[in-house]
């Protein structure tokens, strides 16, 4: 069923939770337009008043179509904690880091501000919280997309740390 796409645009892949991950194409063109429907979504919530950030994945996740659909909107994406994802092999993983420290430099040199990837390993979402907490503190509320089982995980580190997470929305 995959459609064979000549426009411009890069490989997404799937998480793979449950089953093999199942790569796509995403064109530059389908982003583009559903930057529209982010842009009405994020003004019907006042998410351009947050700060947000990103936790998932470097390329081929799908983390990069969020920062380009943010930067068409002018949205500046203030930080990346970018879960760490076992590759194929070395090529594999040094190709799609060097693809998305393009993308990311590209973005920091001609968009809003692309924020570079902070690894953050599973057991380390304190980082996330610590940051939430932050952005409280400075008295900007939050916004965070992320998969379901990242954004449960914060919840519980969140949780744990007795840090309420009150004003922070997840778009899972």
């Amino acid at each position: 069923f995959d459609k064979s796409t000549t426009m411009p645009g890069f490989l997404d892949e799937s998480n793979g939770t449950t089953n093999r991950p199942v790569q796509t194409s995403t064109s530059l063109e389908w982003m583009a337009l559903r930057s529209l429907a982010t842009a009405i979504f994020s003004s019907a919530h006042n998410l351009f008043a947050y700060s947000q950030a990103l936790y998932d994945a470097i390329l081929p996740a799908s983390s990069v179509t969020h920062l380009l659909m943010n930067a068409k909107l002018g949205a500046k994406t203030d930080r990346w904690f970018a879960r760490v994802v076992p590759v194929n092999n070395r090529v594999d993983g040094w190709y799609h880091y060097l693809a998305t420290y393009s993308i990311v430099r590209m973005g920091q040199c001609f968009g809003p501000g692309f924020p570079k990837p902070e690894f953050v390993e599973s057991e380390e979402t304190g980082r996330i919280v610590q940051w939430i907490l932050q952005q409280n503190r400075l008295g900007k509320n939050c916004y965070i997309i992320t998969v379901a089982s990242s954004a449960a995980r914060i919840a519980r580190t969140a949780k744990e740390m007795g840090v309420s997470l009150r004003g922070t929305k997840f778009n899972v």
